[in-house]
């Protein structure tokens, strides 16, 4: 599979959009962006024009796995929940509007998001952003 495509596709929307990076947290959707078939992670990919790769956050269950399936993206098995760390991320790079799909997140999930951004980083619901993009066969 293509990955990196995609997430230049996606990161391209992104810049669009004016979301400096965005939260993929519906697994089947970090599955078509980069691979990594475990049930726990969060996947940023960043807008930028740079060649910043994209993170995927998981726990230790999934650390040879994620070794194993992602390889367009950096892995980081922490010891917090995937969406900390997907957040302690975004605030050391001083992201300040940060897509999330509204449609998977739940309340309390945005909730915890919101107060862990700190007012730092603006969140800007989306919705079938990577779903348009699964809509749109390539050839694999």
């Amino acid at each position: 599979m293509n990955y990196l495509a995609r997430q230049t596709k996606l990161a391209a929307e992104l810049r669009r959009t004016k979301a400096g990076a965005m939260l993929v947290t519906h697994m089947p959707n970090v599955r078509y962006l980069c691979g990594f078939t475990g049930s726990a992670g969060v996947l940023v990919v960043f807008a930028t024009n740079r060649a910043t790769k994209p993170v995927l956050f998981t726990d230790g269950r999934y650390t040879r796995q994620a070794g194993d399936e992602v390889q367009t993206a950096s892995v980081v098995v922490g010891g917090k929940p995937a969406l900390i760390e997907a957040s302690r991320a975004i605030l050391r790079r001083r992201i300040p509007i940060v897509a999330f799909e509204a449609a998977q997140m739940p309340y309390e999930g945005y909730l915890q998001l919101k107060q862990l951004l700190r007012s730092r980083a603006r969140l800007k619901p989306v919705s079938g952003v990577v779903e348009e993009l699964r809509a749109r066969k390539d050839t694999e």
